[in-house]
């Protein structure tokens, strides 16, 4: 029989698919229930789940992202339930969520309200729940996204309200401090990996004109954001010239700027309501 070392060096070794450390550790730790640390303490053990190892195996190298696989996702230090009908979430997408709380912490001295808008999976607003303990209501026009948030919500005991809306349409009428959202703004399949197209949902990635619901949420933002308030938006590397034109529309006073991401690429736009 195989160890956790022997598996390892023959995943590290495989021609057909790249598995990293944290795959590799992540599939070990979920087959065997236990934690990495316990994991690296009995590296020499034997495997005791290879039937379901194997299958593991199997699925990723047949194109299914490994968090569909387990189930799960890790975002920031939590963990989401994940499967094809939301997107899985991105280290980019934690940028935003704590560069939301560094703001609310600098401009806020209570409890906030925050929207989160096209919320899929809830790793935003449930992030913040958390984080600053805010008030957090998510909008999804997705039925089952919002099904995968609700267990999401009751995962992590936060108590965010979750509501299945066309953006705004059925959002309760009060006045949010934060408006945060990633929406879909992906402009056509050329620029995303085979197996995003193969397994994500797209109604969560595409968007025509690319900036369509940037401009739906600034349109009618202003009945549902408070005096001082601020809007989040996680935006691609291309948006910039197209967001500046629609915050000088619907903005024209207000402060905004642009921030790249880790990777250094244009990736979030901050406006704050003076």
């Amino acid at each position: 029989m195989s160890s956790y070392r022997d598996y390892y060096f023959s995943l590290k070794n495989n021609k057909e698919y790249h598995f990293t450390d944290t795959i590799i550790y992540a599939l070990f730790c979920d087959v065997s229930k236990i934690d990495e640390n316990h994991l690296l303490l009995h590296f020499d053990d034997e495997v005791k789940e290879v039937e379901k190892l194997n299958n593991y195996i199997s699925r990723i190298i047949n194109g299914e992202p490994y968090q569909y696989v387990l189930g799960y996702a890790c975002f920031l230090s939590y963990k989401f339930y994940v499967n094809k009908d939301v997107l899985i979430p991105r280290q980019e997408t934690e940028q935003l969520v704590l560069d939301t709380v560094k703001l609310v912490k600098e401009n806020f001295d209570r409890k906030v309200k925050i929207l989160d808008m096209c919320s899929g999976s809830g790793c935003i607003g449930i992030s913040l729940a958390k984080e600053l303990g805010a008030d957090v209501d998510m909008v999804d026009i997705s039925i089952k996204a919002n099904e995968v948030a609700k267990k999401n919500n009751e995962l992590n005991k936060t108590n965010c309200h979750i509501y299945t809306s066309d953006l705004f349409e059925s959002v309760p009428p009060k006045k949010y401090d934060v408006i945060i959202s990633n929406p879909p703004y992906i402009k056509d399949s050329s620029t995303v990996d085979k197996t995003t197209m193969m397994n994500e949902p797209h109604l969560a990635l595409f968007a025509s004109p690319q900036t369509y619901f940037y401009e739906k949420i600034m349109q009618k933002c202003s009945d549902f954001l408070a005096k001082y308030g601020i809007l989040a938006f996680e935006i691609d590397e291309d948006m910039e010239e197209g967001l500046t034109e629609l915050v000088k529309k619907y903005f024209p006073n207000d402060t905004y700027y642009f921030k790249k991401d880790i990777y250094n690429k244009l990736r979030f736009l901050y406006i704050k309501r003076e």
